[in-house]
């Protein structure tokens, strides 16, 4: 994909009655997971584990995260996970949202 275009390409994704969007170049994968395993002393926002191809990945609850109202989850349910880079390390993370959309492409101006 020409790197250009991909710089403009974003998922779209739901929490509550909104829209949001993340660069496609920073999502490795979408799961339709839900089998979190809960650690004990995190924070609020932080859903559990889960066990991707052998490792362990940390998922956040984005609508705790941001101060929503937590609902139950649904089948539309989904984590999205990103690759964030950490004191030079690339540590994968998962985003719990309420759905994903699609993917559009978004212009700067």
């Amino acid at each position: 994909m020409d790197e250009k275009i991909a710089e403009n390409m974003y998922l779209t994704f739901g929490l509550d009655d909104g829209k949001f969007a993340f660069p496609v170049a920073r999502v490795r994968e979408v799961l339709e997971r839900n089998d979190f395993v809960r650690i004990p002393r995190m924070p609020e926002y932080m859903k559990g584990v889960l066990n991707v191809r052998g490792s362990a990945l940390p998922v956040a609850d984005l609508k705790r995260k941001l101060g929503m109202e937590f609902v139950k989850l649904t089948t539309e349910s989904a984590v999205i996970v990103s690759e964030i880079e950490k004191e030079g390390e690339s540590i994968g993370i998962g985003c719990l949202v309420d759905s994903v959309d699609e993917v559009i492409d978004l212009q700067p101006d």
